[in-house]
């Protein structure tokens, strides 16, 4: 990777190094750059700092300073001379550029840049353009992305709640490979010589008959009363949140309210993972969390203590511990819930991903039968194909 890199950075002044997790994109990027620049800034997902300083420290190098994108405004100092731009997909919102990129867009300015990402367009290529936008290098010449999906886009248009929306998500991906192909680097996990892989098992548990016909009766009719309490929808959007919530045992009432309805997924957990000493539970919602934390003994959501005492169990939000966190030593994970974000997906279940990892990874999905959870698994797995595309014809 990094041979490759210092040829295509010293060219055309940027990289993307779009690496499948755990193969080494953060050394690769520290050992690319450490003895040719002086000042040289990365940003990353504050989760991920800590990882950064640690190899920074292994690697014997003082000229990095490491800050997470929403400190962005705090920088004191602007003379970098080159930027890594970690987990780059997070800037690649369209079809307006993010608060975040435009922020990145003016330190960025007529600098280097390194990015990396194990998921460069997880959702669709239309991801890529801010990503570029960013840069003065970028080998994209459209000022916007509105000019730039009239050039590379199709017609992609869908009928919401009566009215024709525009989507902005198809692309002509040949063309667009063609134009940032030669700025790529890759580098698989069977590349780097992993010996083992992860491996998914799906769990279809049976929740109990009120709760799912409650679930119906909520999808039908938008409202549901439980107790004393009613649960209402005005949206497509909020009647699927909720049936989720409700698929996992909680449900948010309004804002200060959320109560736990169901332990069925909590008790499966419990009653099937004995043999298991450090598991790690990622969930999408606050009361999950909450009610993991207060069912599972011997629990934490404190990544340091769940790695250096014995507890068994972690218990984190799905989003915030998708990325730039190391569970190589955990012996499993459980995602409880998921949500619809192909990249989350894609990046959580590598967490216990290690080159020198010999036990085996299996990442285990509960999901209550016959609920969305099984239809949002379905829906982010066919989203594969827009990070697995960079893995195979273009290298």
């Amino acid at each position: 990777m990094i041979k490759q890199a210092r040829l295509i950075l010293d060219k055309f002044n940027i990289v993307y190094i779009a690496a499948q997790t755990r193969t080494g994109k953060t050394l690769a990027s520290i050992f690319l750059l450490k003895n040719d620049y002086d000042n040289i800034l990365v940003v990353t997902k504050k989760k991920a700092i800590s990882s950064w300083l640690s190899d920074l420290e292994l690697s014997q190098t003082t000229n990095f300073e490491v800050i997470n994108y929403e400190s962005i405004h705090k920088l004191e100092k602007q003379n970098f001379d080159v930027i890594i731009l970690d987990e780059s997909h997070c800037i690649g919102s369209y079809p307006k550029p993010s608060k975040r990129a435009k922020s990145i867009k003016e330190i960025a300015k007529d600098k280097k840049i390194v990015y990396l990402s194990a998921t460069p367009s997880a959702e669709t290529y239309s991801q890529i353009f801010h990503q570029f936008w960013i840069s003065s290098f970028s080998p994209f010449s459209e000022a916007s992305f509105y000019k730039w999906y009239k050039n590379y886009g199709q017609d992609d248009c869908i009928m919401i709640q009566g009215r024709i929306r525009k989507r902005y998500k198809k692309i002509y991906v040949d063309i667009i490979m063609d134009k940032i192909e030669h700025l790529m680097v890759t580098m698989t996990k069977l590349e780097a010589k992993f010996d083992v892989f992860v491996q998914e098992k799906i769990h279809l548990i049976q929740a109990p008959t009120h709760l799912i016909e409650g679930i119906k009766y909520f999808e039908k009719h938008k409202v549901l009363t439980i107790g004393k309490h009613k649960v209402e929808a005005d949206t497509p959007t909020s009647i699927i949140t909720k049936s989720h919530q409700l698929s996992g045992g909680t449900i948010k009432i309004d804002e200060q309210i959320s109560i736990f309805i169901s332990l069925h997924k909590v008790n499966y957990l419990l009653n099937h993972f004995q043999d298991e000493n450090k598991i790690v539970v990622l969930c999408n919602y606050v009361k999950e969390r909450e009610l993991l934390l207060k069912k599972l003994s011997n629990s934490t959501d404190d990544v340091d203590k769940f790695k250096n005492e014995p507890y068994r169990y972690f218990v984190g939000h799905i989003k915030t511990f998708s990325e730039g966190v190391d569970f190589s030593y955990a012996s499993c994970m459980i995602i409880y819930s998921l949500n619809f974000s192909a990249t989350t997906y894609l990046q959580s279940k590598e967490r216990l991903a290690n080159k020198k990892r010999t036990k085996a990874i299996i990442v285990h999905y509960l999901f209550t039968k016959n609920t969305l959870d099984e239809y949002i698994y379905k829906a982010v797995t066919n989203k594969m194909n827009f990070t697995s595309r960079y893995y195979s014809n273009y290298k």
